[in-house]
Parts: structure tokens; sequence; C-alpha cells
């Protein structure tokens, strides 16, 4: 019991005797990083918004061309990674229903952007029964496993 008193006691003296208030020396001239953590300007939104309103004027002139919808659902997913907006993902996924409605579900590629999206969402099932879909097409099947992958 004695030994465990005087260990504690011997740790308690050298935590106090290690703390000592000197003064801090400036190790680095902060000019040398301030450039690095100065934020850039952020042209990816900019640039999907211009896109996104590129297509969305064309699709209203042309109504009828369905691969405008997969231009527009590609920038709100832009949009989606530059901000963190969910409304851009349930647009994104607004589109691509409306192309994989209009393509009867026959283009693999359109398929697997709706099964990302509702991967992003959080919609595994409905993903997965996208991409078992695309398997029965028989497309690319390596890209069609990596998404399965990450439904199960």
């Amino acid at each position: 019991m004695n030994t465990k008193v005087a260990f504690q006691i011997i740790g308690v003296c050298s935590l106090l005797t290690s703390c000592t208030s000197t003064p801090s020396q400036k190790i680095t001239a902060s000019e040398s990083y301030n450039a690095c953590l100065e934020v850039a300007e952020n042209t990816t939104v900019e640039t999907a918004t211009e896109i996104h309103k590129f297509w969305s004027e064309k699709l209203e002139k042309m109504p009828d061309q369905y691969p405008y919808h997969s231009k527009i659902a590609n920038a709100e997913t832009q949009l989606f990674d530059a901000t963190g907006n969910i409304t851009h993902l349930a647009e994104a996924a607004r589109h691509l229903e409306l192309v994989n409605e209009r393509t009867k579900y026959q283009n693999a590629n359109y398929i697997r952007s709706l099964a990302r999206n509702y991967i992003s969402q959080h919609r595994f099932q409905e993903a997965l029964v996208l991409l078992q879909k695309v398997e029965v097409l028989g497309e690319n099947l390596q890209a069609t496993k990596k998404y399965c992958l990450m439904c199960i």
C-alpha cells in the first residue's frame, strides 16, 4: 500500500515539474503557410450552374430530346457534390427517371446512372433492382458488378 501511494506522489510531482510556463517560441513564420489556408474561389458550383442553365434552355426549346435530361441530371449531381444540398440529388433522380422511362429501361448507362443516384440517397434496394435489369441487358457487366457490391 505504501509503495502505491509513493508511486502516486512521484507521478504527481513529475507532472507538476514537467509543466513549466516558458514563453512559446515561434517555430514558423505565418506568411509561409497562410497562402495554403486561404480558400480559393469555388468554380465548380458556377460551372455546374452554367451547364444546368444551358441544357435546361435547350430542353425548353426541344422537349422531345430526352438525352438533355441526362445532361441536366449530371449538372445536378455536380451541384450536389459541390454543395451537399440534397435537393440537387433528388432533381437528378427525377431527370434520370424520365430518361429511363423514355428509353424503356433499355440503356445500361442511364440505368446505372440512376442506380448510382439511388445509392447516394441510400436507396440500396431500388438500386439493386435497377442493376439486376442492367445485368440482364449484358452491357459492361464489370461496371454493373462494381455497383452491385455497393448495394449488398
